[in-house]
């Protein structure tokens, strides 16, 4: 679920925690409200209708993933194969955090999501001119803009002077 968006994850993470759907949905919006995140709201568990947040809570929500070291890894991983138990299935993913795959930006961690109401969007967290970022890219109008207004970004940081 934090490598691609597999929307068939949740509802498997939610089994493999014995919750029902519903109940996954309930501990999400309670975790939310414990981080303090105001203007977060969870009403489905794909992430594909009508949830809401911030770009601030984004990136607060993503520098308290990012603390947790599985959590960081996954996000930060660009290739996983992932095997049945059975060893019938096997399903490749590819991560679509594009930052990921460049050797010039040391990328912590990140997650890209496009839905009809957001557009596209994507939350990173890098080392960019030795400071440590946190970013929340929503709106953006096409697949590759995201990626385009972090280059933005990373440009500006590296030639703007220390805070």
């Amino acid at each position: 679920m934090l490598l691609v968006s597999d929307n068939r994850v949740p509802t498997a993470l939610a089994r493999s925690v014995k919750l029902s759907p519903k109940e996954l949905l309930d501990e999400m919006n309670a975790l939310a409200q414990d981080m303090g995140l105001e203007h977060t709201k969870f009403v489905d568990v794909t992430g594909i209708k009508d949830n809401q947040s911030t770009a601030r809570e984004m990136a607060i929500a993503l520098g308290v993933a990012l603390q947790d070291r599985v959590l960081a890894k996954i996000m930060r991983t660009r290739y996983a194969r992932i095997t049945s138990k059975s060893e019938a299935v096997t399903i490749d993913y590819k991560s679509t955090v594009v930052p990921l795959w460049t050797k010039y930006i040391k990328v912590r961690g990140g997650k890209t999501g496009t839905t009809d109401n957001a557009g596209h969007c994507m939350i990173i967290g890098a080392k960019i001119a030795d400071r440590d970022v946190l970013m929340a890219f929503l709106g953006g109008e096409s697949e590759s803009s995201r990626f385009t207004d972090f280059a933005h970004a990373v440009h500006w940081l590296e030639h703007s002077p220390e805070p």
